[in-house]
């Protein structure tokens, strides 16, 4: 059965003793990735594979769900496009027994400049003693082609247990150095001495095993980022293996820089003038490094306050809450915030938001000569307002080609002729003002437009 949204087991003992768990529901994600998943290693078929289990359960190890969509060969520049990823992901292709065409490579290049932020790539690139030669994918990694031996893998397993080199890089959040693998403990064979001398410009070696077989080498250029995992993790790895996979997704779906507002919510629609509305903004750091920068908020373009030298990490967000006292402000206004750009920031489109309008309402008791008050509210700036028995003066300003409304009540008097002069001209309905009466008071409601000054 159901109850509010949660799965409800009950096991009834000996007849008599109902026991009920309820089990936690699954959150929702803050987003989803789309991995652009490439001929190689089946993602479907294969249960050895950590995919399908960080599809599931991806809420262990972050906040964003992960949608894979599998490529066909040959792989086109079209069919990457069609998926709408922002990753594109190779597993082991040379041991799947899948060579890739320098048109294919071609074809991801153009992807990953134009659509998609990032590659990972696991173990075998070159297997060319066996016919499958994928050497070419290794400067999207930022390996040389030519540092890779044909022979495959290595001929021993190495130890599994990798140092990280860079413990504070964003793939290891979470993860401890050593970290101990549960993967496949066998390495791309190097037709160069060490890892070192593989890598491109735009390389670094990020982690390695404690014999210096197998490296987790991370790359970045102006248009991509990418992760070669030497060895394969991502058969039959354990928890901080799926951790680590993972993350590396994260990282290279993400711009570097990256800030947005997320929401922006006023703590009440609707206050009389002078009171203090509460503005309160989400901000996130979309990107994958640490960033400072400055909140502000506004109503109608106008500042309401700024915050300055907010610090983020990676994936963090919080709510500022900004005072805004509206005195002197009758009338609808919008609200909006915005952060500022950081350096390398290139997505500024969710830098700003506007979301929710506060209706400041303007009040007025106003004597009435031989006894009592009358009230006087709108949404407008009232000005002079002057009540003589049955006769109401007031003058009314607003934004130029806004409309704004006005309520008045006061005290009856012995004569159903009520007079009303808004800006020094007598108003004479239909259809403003609108009069009505419950015996002791009078009732008067109008709208106005406000038009631009010729």
């Amino acid at each position: 059965m159901r109850l509010n949204g949660l799965s409800v087991c009950t096991l009834i003992l000996a007849s008599l003793l109902t026991v009920t768990f309820q089990a936690a529901a699954q959150p929702e994600p803050v987003g989803t990735i789309k991995i652009a998943f490439g001929p190689s290693w089946s993602l479907s078929t294969d249960p050895d594979l950590v995919y399908t289990d960080l599809v599931h359960n991806w809420f262990l190890y972050g906040c964003y769900g992960l949608e894979f969509l599998d490529v066909s060969k040959p792989v086109t520049f079209e069919k990457l496009a069609a998926t709408e990823a922002d990753v594109v992901l190779i597993c082991n292709p040379a041991g799947g027994s899948v060579e890739y065409t320098e048109p294919e490579v071609e074809a991801i290049r153009e992807f990953l400049r134009m659509g998609a932020r990032g590659i990972f790539v696991s173990y075998l690139l070159n297997r060319g003693s066996m016919g499958y030669d994928d050497s070419l994918l290794a400067p999207l990694v930022g390996v040389a082609s030519d540092a890779l031996s044909s022979l495959g893998e290595t001929l021993d397993a190495h130890s599994n247990v990798y140092d990280l080199v860079e413990p504070d890089h964003p793939i290891f959040a979470g993860i401890s150095s050593p970290w101990n693998s549960g993967g496949y403990p066998y390495s791309q064979r190097l037709a160069v001495s060490t890892w070192h001398d593989a890598i491109l410009g735009g390389a670094q070696i990020v982690a390695e095993t404690t014999d210096s077989e197998a490296a987790v080498i991370a790359y970045r250029n102006a248009e991509w980022s990418g992760i070669w995992v030497t060895s394969m993790p991502d058969y039959r790895g354990n928890e901080v293996d799926k951790r680590f996979v993972y993350n590396s997704i994260v990282w290279l779906s993400a711009a570097t820089h990256d800030i947005a507002v997320t929401n922006v919510t006023p703590s009440e629609a609707r206050v009389y003038e002078g009171e203090i509305v509460d503005i309160n903004v989400t901000v996130m750091n979309e990107g994958m490094t640490p960033e400072i920068f400055n909140v502000t908020s506004f109503y109608d373009g106008n500042v309401i306050g700024t915050q300055t030298d907010a610090l983020f990490g990676q994936g963090a967000w919080t709510t500022l809450t900004f005072s805004w006292n509206t005195s002197g402000l009758p009338g609808n206004h919008v609200i909006s915030a915005e952060v500022s750009v950081v350096p390398g920031e290139t997505d500024t489109l969710d830098n700003a938001l506007v979301d929710g309008i506060v209706e400041v309402v303007a009040r007025r008791d106003v004597p009435i000569p031989g006894g009592g008050n009358a009230t006087i509210e709108g949404n407008v700036t009232i000005i002079k307002p002057l009540v003589r028995k049955n006769v109401l003066h007031l003058d009314a300003l607003g934004p130029p080609e806004s409309t704004g409304w006005i309520n008045v009540t006061f005290p009856t008097v012995n004569t159903t002729d009520i007079k009303v002069f808004i800006n020094k001209k007598r108003l004479t309905p239909p259809p403003f003002p609108i009069i009505t009466s419950n015996g002791t008071h009078y009732f008067i409601y109008l709208e106005l437009t406000f038009l631009v000054a010729l």
